[in-house]
């Protein structure tokens, strides 16, 4: 956390002072382990699903892969991934568990992290994508994909 003096204080308890020409922004997912003096201090930008731009999330996945790998998943982003958000987008109403454009990509890739065929691809997309449907919806979803 940096207070008011421009001290940070590490979780291990140091502490660095900074001088009054230094600004941090933290980015962070949640806020589990934040004290009460850093929630006050707390800023949040919330975006509109509309707002959300699930190309350029991809596209900073995609730079973090192997480069041997970048232009078959790159590839396989444009003929199965999208056509396959694009079919859950449009049912995101069924979902078992509710949650946003950008939650539903963010598990997408989790699971096609590592793939190194079109085939596995494939079904790391099904599962990441198709795990919060009931199974009828399931069941088409993998059908479509598998097309």
């Amino acid at each position: 956390m940096l207070d008011d003096n421009h001290l940070l204080t590490l979780p291990n308890g140091e502490r660095i002072s900074f001088g009054t020409n230094v600004n941090f922004i933290f980015e962070t997912n949640d806020m589990k382990w934040a004290s009460p003096a850093t929630v006050t201090r707390l800023g949040m930008i919330f975006l509109s699903e509309e707002d959300v731009d699930v190309g350029r999330v991809t596209k900073t996945w995609l730079r973090k892969q192997p480069e041997d790998m970048q232009s078959k998943l790159e590839g396989w982003m444009v003929d199965i991934f999208m056509p396959a958000l694009d079919w859950v987008l449009q049912r995101q109403k069924f979902l078992v568990i509710e949650t946003t454009k950008v939650g539903i990509v963010n598990n997408a890739l989790c699971y096609i992290s590592g793939s190194t065929s079109k085939s596995q691809f494939a079904y790391n997309v099904i599962i990441g994508l198709g795990s919060n449907f009931k199974y009828d919806l399931r069941k088409e979803f993998t059908t479509t994909v598998m097309s």
